[in-house]
């Protein structure tokens, strides 16, 4: 496994050439307002301001092609679309031209980790936080410790994050929310419950958070209380993600009308994104292969993303379409792609486990399962076992 990243003081050795930073007032002014329109975009989920930034940044690179901050507001748009090998290639660019620059290393790390390329996010990350602490690197070290298999570290980080964050900020609310996403994973419900009650006080449109609650909710039966969460998350960003969740609600529930109306949205959702270009996204493919619907294209949605995203989410989604369409030995490739960091997290060692029985290897099958259940007794609405209890493990 990766080792964990050190918390270490200073920066990079070795002298970088001067960043080609533009002093003209108009240049300045375009990426100032095209930073403003992604930050508007992250609290309003409206994904027009993303458009709206692009426009400025082609203008300020027209201006000047080497323009080193609109090149890195490019990378945060390029982020945003998935973009990923792009991000990369720029973002060594700028680290090229300016060693010292955190945010471009983190940037950097962001895309390695979508790309699955842990080894090399962790030489991103760690360049960043030998240059800057605080509540950027400490949430970006959380994730990777999480995803390396180090769920403590990763608990311990991202508390160090929230306590680094401003009051009544975006940024802070949103590593409450992470932290809560953490806290579900391994099943710490009243913590996951807290960390996303304290992110909605802190900004109330963290529509994230409300997907959390409603996953709390579930697991503890309140399935009514888990419908008008998701509901408020989705009604803040149509997202498939909160489709799906409501789909799968209304199934529990035996409204199989309801659940087809959102997966039906789905559907639409699905079409105006190949419409718009974006031909994957494992989201999609997790819902069609839980609900056994359409999975070919679930597979095809699958392959389409892990073609720029092969992190451990994206195989494991993928392995789960080929599974359910069939493809039981592509799926168990797939499976052990998603476990070779170790990550902690119910759905993957669920989805290994019955590709495993498929496979007919009963007893690996049987122990995966018990590690998604050791983890999150209810991870999911519709898979994990019907246990008794209301609590969660810290409760």
């Amino acid at each position: 496994m990766i080792s964990v990243l050190t918390l270490l003081v200073g920066g990079l050795a070795g002298q970088m050439l001067a960043p080609r930073v533009s002093k003209d007032a108009s240049d300045q002014a375009l990426v100032k307002q095209a930073r403003e329109y992604l930050q508007k975009m992250r609290e309003t989920t409206d994904y027009g301001y993303a458009d709206r930034a692009q426009k400025l940044v082609d203008q300020a690179l027209r201006r000047m092609p080497e323009n080193y901050e609109a090149l890195r507001v490019q990378n945060e748009i390029d982020l945003f679309r998935h973009a990923f090998p792009k991000v990369v290639a720029r973002a060594r660019m700028l680290a090229a031209a300016d060693g010292k620059d955190a945010g471009n290393w983190a940037m950097l790390g962001d895309a390695l980790m979508e790309m699955g390329e842990y080894g090399a996010a962790e030489d991103a990350y760690q360049k960043m936080v030998n240059l800057q602490g605080g509540l950027m690197s400490y949430n970006r070290i959380a994730w990777f410790r999480y995803v390396t298999g180090d769920v403590e570290g990763a608990l311990e980080m991202m508390q160090r994050a929230v306590r680094n964050g401003r009051p009544g900020t975006e940024h802070t609310a949103w590593v409450l929310m992470e932290l809560g996403h953490l806290y579900w994973r391994v099943g710490k419900w009243n913590e996951a419950e807290q960390a996303y009650r304290a992110s909605l006080g802190t900004f109330g449109r963290m529509h994230g958070a409300w997907w959390g609650l409603a996953q709390v909710a579930a697991a503890r039966g309140k399935l009514e209380e888990a419908v008008e969460c998701a509901k408020k998350a989705q009604a803040m960003a149509p997202l498939v993600e909160y489709s799906g969740l409501l789909a799968d609600l209304y199934v529990a529930m035996g409204r199989k009308a309801d659940a087809e109306r959102q997966l039906e949205l789905v559907d639409l959702q699905t079409k105006m994104e190949a419409a718009s270009g974006q031909k994957g996204n494992r989201a999609v493919a997790l819902i069609y292969a839980n609900h056994g619907r359409r999975l070919e294209e679930a597979v095809a949605v699958a392959e389409a993303d892990l073609a720029v995203r092969k992190d451990v989410f994206t195989w494991d989604a993928y392995g789960w379409a080929l599974l359910k369409a069939g493809r039981v030995d592509e799926a168990e490739k797939a499976s052990r792609e998603a476990m070779k960091m170790g990550t902690a997290d119910a759905l993957i060692y669920f989805h290994g486990g019955k590709i495993a029985e498929a496979k007919g290897e009963m007893e690996r099958g049987v122990e995966l399962v018990k590690k998604a259940v050791g983890l999150n007794a209810r991870f999911d609405v519709l898979h994990a076992p019907r246990l008794g209890g209301e609590t969660g493990k810290s409760e």
